[in-house]
């Protein structure tokens, strides 16, 4: 019996070392952005109701009244904007949806974005076309690249409000140019992470005008 105790004493260290480590994992999974941005979609009653072809420079207050959910705001200076409004939503329209930004630049709604769950990819592209029709496939009028460069912010953390260069390809973006010089972009095909959501990026008129997006 001796002998089997350093035995058995090892097995049940080694066994908890596990379990500490895995309960670590599994912490790490739960606080991440990606889950806690669908634990926040399947607990919200949040839809917003949005035309993009509607949207023009509001401000923040301009914006709390024009959409009523629960908004929650804040300053994140970045490449989007200086100011943010933000809500974890239940759907966008009639569709699902996780989260909405509004970003500002000096007050203004200089861009914006809806987040659709990856098992939505294909459902989110159909109705982005039925409300916009089919995007243009190139334009010798659009900086390609400034606007890829602009989406890969988005893409390299899904969850937060900006982010470092991340690698993706025109080819894989669908543009619509809107009546108001705006424009939205979103992701043709879904990313390699299954637990990841896409993207629609609606680039304001000023900023599209201004930011070199048009040749």
């Amino acid at each position: 019996m001796k002998l089997n105790e350093p035995l058995s004493t090892a097995k049940t260290l080694i066994a908890t070392l596990l379990l500490l480590l895995l309960a670590a994992i599994l912490y790490r999974v739960w606080d991440s952005d990606l889950v806690y941005g669908y634990r926040k979609h399947f607990s919200s009653d949040d839809v917003i109701q949005l035309n993009f072809n509607e949207l023009d420079t509001l401000t923040p207050d301009e914006t709390k009244e024009k959409f009523h959910i629960n908004w929650w705001c804040g300053y994140d200076s970045n490449q989007f904007g200086d100011y943010f409004c933000a809500d974890e939503l239940k759907g966008w329209n009639k569709s699902p949806a996780i989260l909405v930004v509004f970003w500002y630049k000096n007050n203004k709604l200089n861009n914006a974005k809806i987040d659709a769950p990856y098992w939505h990819h294909s459902k989110f592209i159909k109705q982005i076309k039925s409300e916009y029709g089919e995007p243009i496939r190139k334009s010798q009028r659009l900086d390609y690249l400034k606007i890829t460069e602009k989406v890969a912010l988005l893409l390299i953390s899904k969850g937060k409000y900006g982010g470092s260069n991340s690698k993706i390809k025109s080819e894989d973006l669908a543009i619509w140019k809107l009546k108001s010089g705006a424009l939205l972009v979103t992701e043709l095909e879904p990313g390699p992470n299954p637990f990841s959501w896409n993207s629609l990026l609606w680039i304001g008129p000023e900023q599209a005008k201004h930011g070199g997006y048009y040749h």
